[in-house]
């Protein structure tokens, strides 16, 4: 509901509405999420039940036939208890608005009593997860508990935001310079890990996507690498690289890597945080 262009948030449904009007062979081939909630642009989430309805009816009109997956409040909303969304999203649910209850930036805690209130209804929880977050204690508790309750976990940015496929930021209006990781005190000793991971890709001849997206995949088979692109190309070979199979050596190898080069500087800017893995 907030992903699209600054002068319109919807652009990206509206994109995909007509998407699936030319192409509706594909309504039931793919898996759609949608997020709402937000008030601000990265903090500020509602589970105002009447605001998340007018939202989900809006995303409808603009997709026609097909349905929403997966609806997700972006964050854990900050304007009232967290029961109340999840029966808040129940209730939506059983309007025939979407399918399945998406979380997004959820602890363990609070995936655990979602779990309890919607049950199977609760299908995924959307959070970040890369070779740089699996020595993250909370990533990995969020992971270990997906496995329990049988909820997948949607790993975005599984490249750091380019920096582990040893893309850094390409001038002064690039925004990744605002994040800690790519700041300039930090950005040469998190490189450090790309170079080694290289070295293993090189060793081992596979590519370094290969090394990526398959140790998440070998990690568990709860979590969905979900890898951002603007090339067709590059889609289609982050997919490819997500089928091969990492040995369990290669798994030693890749958390030797992991554990000799630490990650330096938080995700976002302390103003952005605060509403991660906010705990219920």
């Amino acid at each position: 509901m907030f992903y699209g262009s600054p002068s319109d948030k919807l652009l990206s449904l509206k994109l995909l509405g007509r998407f699936f009007k030319a192409y509706p062979e594909y309504k039931d081939k793919a898996m759609l999420g949608v997020k709402g909630g937000m008030i601000g642009a990265f903090s500020g989430c509602t589970g105002d039940i009447d605001r998340l309805r007018k939202e989900l009816l809006t995303a409808k009109e603009l997709l026609g036939e097909k349905e929403i997956d997966i609806f997700a409040c972006a964050r854990v909303p900050d304007d009232r208890p967290f029961e109340e969304t999840i029966k808040n999203l129940v209730q939506l649910q059983s309007e025939g608005l979407f399918r399945t209850i998406g979380l997004s930036e959820t602890s363990a805690s609070s995936m655990r009593l979602a779990h309890q209130i919607a049950g199977n209804l609760i299908s995924s929880n959307e959070i970040v997860v890369s070779p740089q977050t699996l020595l993250d204690p909370l990533i990995v508790e969020s992971i270990k508990t997906a496995e329990e309750l049988g909820i997948i976990i949607i790993g975005y940015s599984p490249f750091g935001h380019g920096l582990l496929s040893g893309q850094t930021p390409s001038g002064e209006g690039d925004w990744r310079n605002h994040l800690p990781r790519f700041q300039k005190e930090n950005l040469d000793r998190n490189l450090a890990l790309v170079r080694d991971l290289k070295e293993l890709a090189k060793k081992n001849e596979r590519k370094l996507t290969e090394v990526i997206l398959g140790s998440m995949n070998a990690y568990s088979p709860n979590i969905l690498p979900l890898p951002g692109s603007k090339s067709p190309k590059r889609v289609a070979e982050n997919n490819a690289a997500a089928q091969v199979k990492i040995s369990e050596e290669e798994m030693k190898e890749i958390f030797e890597i992991l554990n000799k080069n630490p990650v330096i500087g938080t995700r976002y800017p302390e103003s952005g945080m605060g509403a991660l893995y906010v705990i219920c």
